[in-house]
């Protein structure tokens, strides 16, 4: 049976089902701390502020000693579970699947990415842990503020599971545990619409409207506000008895992705009939359309003629995703990216998006549920390629694009297969009819039979032919078919199906049209990895002013080798990317990616330096032909990376994995505060990640030491401590043994923030003591006041407020207009008691915040003038300003959000008696 432990409910242990005599509520607290981190190190600081808080013992740390070896001594009969001695501290070893508290959350974690019945399964066996409420009997302040991140953790649990059985038609069963549910927790908004709406489908629309009053009122009463605007919306829609989403959560956007449909469509009658069939399919699963045919037979435009044809049938809206799989460049959207995208166009803000990909598809299908939706996955590499996008529930329709016959959907996902061949001689002279006039084709009807036959029904290989015969409209269409004729490899291989190297002879004659500058740009664009490009980059990829590559893009885009998706960007089919690859030389190619890293990496860092002011390094001067973009107002630079992160995220991959991870790096670099600010903290994670794995597999140290002192950073802006004290450790020796001064300088101060964070204020204070020593010995006046600005922080925390107060002025002098530094004094203010003082400098400091656009800081200061008011017993105003951090924290999942939330929590009755 081996050792299982209980924290949610009264704090023990049981070693082979006899329970551990653990009498002394102190010894129950320590092994909760310890248990609460299961298997990672505690220090004896931690331990001690955790336990005792600011009422130690005469002799704290003896006493800890004490319970500890009371603590080994009751788990002595125990073969799995043993109280470790580590470094500074001690931790508790065991299998995590044997504490209740990770058990449970276990259990949640894997509901999320489960099927629906599994998934109430799973929430049912986690909440099934829980015998009253956590850490039950200890009043540990560290384990009470815990108590309550895990109190609303089971208050979600229960809602999820609530969420699950709603769907399932369970309303009348669900009432009595809503009933329950809501008493608890009057104010909880998603809690109330759950019971309305299980109220409502159980036939009682007058309680449900009278729960709804009651919980108006509470938010009125007790904290000021009205209902959400999705609370309000189910209260109109029972009102009106409209009342239909079984689900609860927040309505989703009403996305419209679908591409433009191609003006002079023809044919293809029976493949729309075939299509418009499957709309008097029956909705007891979801329907899906098999679309294949062979590369350029137009299975795209197919699609999307249709799905313009029918979007009205589907009102909650049509998603569009290019998975480019079939991607001559191996760049295949991954089915985990395309996800994201469609989560980012159902309206779910970036920092609400589960880091794992299966929770990611769970919370996706969720959306989708009850909705009707039409879905197209165009160009999937296979079968297995679109799996994780179809819809969980009925309702919606999907159009699935593809060279594969996706067979393995037919078998398995009940596909309907929709073949699409090449078209008829008929057929194609009416597509060419279309682009060149009905009067040029009856001119001449050999001509128009030969370069008919010569793309032996090929839609693609049509609409080449076609532009090029449009653009020349003086030239006999009989000189374009000798011309086509002349070409050494010819167009007979598409009547065989082998397509792709006939297609290229086309290609290949449209190529050899263009004028050497075009010809050229044509061959170095095709080497861009992202999904499309703007004008600046195609000019750094070809080394010439971005008039000049103005110039060659109107041309490949009026000889449809590229297209302009939206003003100013432009982007390749694929089968022309492939083209353009096989084209070039790989030298050519090699030094246009540098050149394209080379824009990205600059604009990007200049971009920055609008905000990033304490990044005073700057980077090595651009190499030459390289165009970089300069902002002169942060509107225009966050606008600018915005539009482009979709585009540079692909690029340092790709750099990457071209042997290229030091310019790879550099451009991370470069992005990383812009993925931090913009609440894109996982992929700032994952993406440093891959940046790590290329300097331990390049065995650059100090490549190495510079992404792990920015990984360390990433991972405690997302809560990962422990990650984030691995790579920090890491890069403090890397940079130890490399002797680099100020990159020393900055990993002491990660590790400072990271101490500080954990509550060892005094090892924080070593390190950033040590921080300042260095950037002193670099003459860093810059690095300095960050070092001041840290150790006013640690004294501060350490209560001795002269010395705090005077870092603080150090590091203010300057930079008297940093947000930052204006928070920390205004923060030392506040806590030596001078409230107005505190106010007037955590006020300017929300300001600084707001109008340079830094979310993080905007946050961090709110919070802290929320403490301010609070203290000066202003607690409306108190209220107001820790409403802004949170909004902004949940914003970005960042776990300060419990902490604020409690606030506001604890401040629920205050207000009113306060005004």
């Amino acid at each position: 049976m081996g050792t299982r432990f209980t924290l949610l409910g009264e704090v023990g242990a049981l070693v082979d089902g006899h329970v551990v005599e653990i009498r002394h509520r102190q010894q129950r607290c320590l092994l909760a701390l310890l248990l609460v981190d299961v298997g990672r190190v505690v220090s004896v600081d931690a331990l001690v502020d955790r336990m005792w808080a600011d009422e130690p013992p005469r002799r704290p740390r003896e006493a800890l000693y004490s319970y500890v070896s009371r603590l080994r001594a009751a788990l002595a009969g125990s073969d799995d579970a043993v109280v470790e001695s580590r470094a500074g501290g001690y931790a508790l070893v065991t299998d995590p699947e044997a504490v209740d508290l990770h058990r449970f959350r276990a259990l949640v974690a894997e509901a999320g990415a489960s099927a629906e019945d599994k998934a109430a399964a799973l929430l049912t066996e986690a909440l099934g842990l829980w015998s009253g409420e956590a850490f039950a009997g200890l009043d540990s302040p560290w384990l009470v503020v815990t108590r309550d991140v895990l109190a609303r953790e089971r208050l979600r649990a229960r809602l999820d599971l609530v969420d699950l059985r709603l769907r399932a038609g369970l309303h009348r069963e669900s009432t009595a545990v809503l009933a329950e549910l809501t008493a608890e927790h009057p104010l909880d908004e998603r809690a109330a619409a759950q019971f309305m709406l299980a109220l409502y489908r159980s036939g009682q629309q007058r309680e449900a409207l009278r729960h709804y009053d009651q919980v108006r009122r509470g938010l009125a009463d007790e904290l000021g506000v009205d209902p959400s605007p999705q609370l309000r919306d189910l209260h109109q829609q029972i009102l009106t008895a409209t009342a239909a989403p079984a689900s609860t959560q927040a309505p989703v956007l009403v996305p419209r992705q679908l591409p433009a449909d191609l003006p002079g469509f023809t044919g293809r009658d029976d493949q729309l009939a075939e299509l418009d069939a499957l709309l008097a399919e029956r909705r007891d699963a979801v329907v899906v359309a098999a679309l294949s045919g062979t590369a350029g037979v137009g299975k795209t435009t197919v699609a999307v003629r249709w799905a313009h044809r029918v979007a009205d049938r589907f009102p909650d809206g049509q998603l569009y995703v290019n998975l480019r799989g079939f991607d001559p460049g191996g760049t295949v959207l991954d089915a985990a990216d395309a996800v994201r995208g469609f989560l980012d166009a159902l309206g779910v803000p970036s920092g609400n998006v589960p880091r794992d990909h299966e929770a990611q598809v769970a919370l996706y299908r969720t959306l989708l549920a009850d909705r009707r939706v039409l879905l197209v996955l165009d160009n999937a590499r296979d079968s297995a390629h679109v799996r994780p996008l179809l819809p969980g529930a009925p309702g919606c329709l999907v159009v699935v694009t593809s060279r594969d016959d996706l067979g393995g959907l037919v078998a398995t996902n009940n596909a309907r297969p929709c073949v699409l061949p090449v078209l008829s001689a008929e057929q194609a002279n009416r597509l060419l009819a279309a682009r060149l006039g009905v009067r040029r084709i009856h001119a001449e009807p050999e001509a128009t039979a030969e370069l008919v036959a010569r793309c032996a029904g090929l839609p693609l290989a049509l609409a080449v032919v076609g532009a090029r015969a449009a653009t020349r409209p003086g030239l006999p269409l009989a000189s374009l078919a000798a011309e086509l004729d002349a070409d050494d490899l010819g167009l007979d291989g598409f009547a065989s199906g082998d397509a792709d190297t006939d297609v290229r002879s086309v290609f290949s004659w449209s190529y050899r049209a263009l004028g050497d500058e075009a010809a050229r740009a044509f061959r170095l664009l095709a080497v861009h990895p992202g999904p499309d490009f703007a004008t600046p980059a195609a000019a750094s990829l070809l080394g010439v002013p971005q008039a000049a590559a103005r110039r060659v893009l109107v041309e490949l885009t009026r000889a449809h080798l590229l297209a302009e998706v939206s003003p100013g960007r432009f982007a390749f089919h694929d089968l022309l990317r492939a083209y353009g690859v096989d084209l070039a030389d790989p030298d050519e190619h090699s030094a246009a990616l540098l050149r394209l890293l080379g824009h990205y990496h600059h604009s990007t860092n200049n971009a920055r330096t609008l905000f990033a002011i304490r990044q005073n390094v700057g980077p090595e001067p651009p190499g030459p032909d390289v165009v970089v973009i300069d902002f002169a107002e942060l509107e225009p630079a966050l606008a600018w990376f915005d539009e482009e992160v979709a585009t540079i995220l692909p690029t340092i991959r790709y750099a990457t994995a071209a042997g290229l991870p030091h310019e790879a790096w550099l451009v991370t670099k470069a992005a990383a505060a812009f993925l931090d600010r913009r609440g894109m903290l996982w992929d700032n994670a994952d993406l440093l990640l891959t940046g790590l794995e290329a300097a331990e597999r390049a065995g650059d140290r100090r490549e190495e030491a510079a992404v792990r002192q920015n990984l360390g950073r990433a991972c405690f802006r997302v809560g990962a401590y422990d990650e984030a004290r691995v790579h920090l450790d890491r890069a403090l020796v890397l940079n130890t043994e490399l002797g680099d001064t100020k990159a020393l300088a900055l990993t002491r101060l990660g590790l400072a923030r990271l101490c500080g964070s954990l509550g060892a204020d005094r090892e924080a204070l070593h390190h950033v003591q040590c921080s300042l020593e260095h950037f002193e010995a670099e003459g860093d006046e810059s690095g300095q006041a960050l070092a001041h600005n840290g150790i006013a922080l640690c004294r501060s925390q350490l209560g001795d407020y002269p010395e705090a107060l005077r870092h603080a002025e150090l590091a203010l002098a300057h930079a008297p207009d940093d947000s930052g530094y204006l928070d920390t004094i205004g923060h030392v203010h506040l806590r030596r008691g001078d409230h107005d003082s505190a106010i007037t400098y955590l006020r300017k400091a929300v300001e600084l915040a707001v109008r340079e656009h830094d979310n993080n800081s905007e946050a961090e200061s709110y919070t802290h003038l929320g403490d301010a008011y609070a203290a000066a017993g202003d607690h409306a105003a108190a209220r107001d300003a820790w409403q802004h951090a949170l909004t902004i924290l949940d914003q970005f999942q960042a776990p300060e959000a419990a902490s604020v939330r409690a606030r506001l929590r604890d401040l629920v009755g205050v207000v009113d008696r306060a005004v």
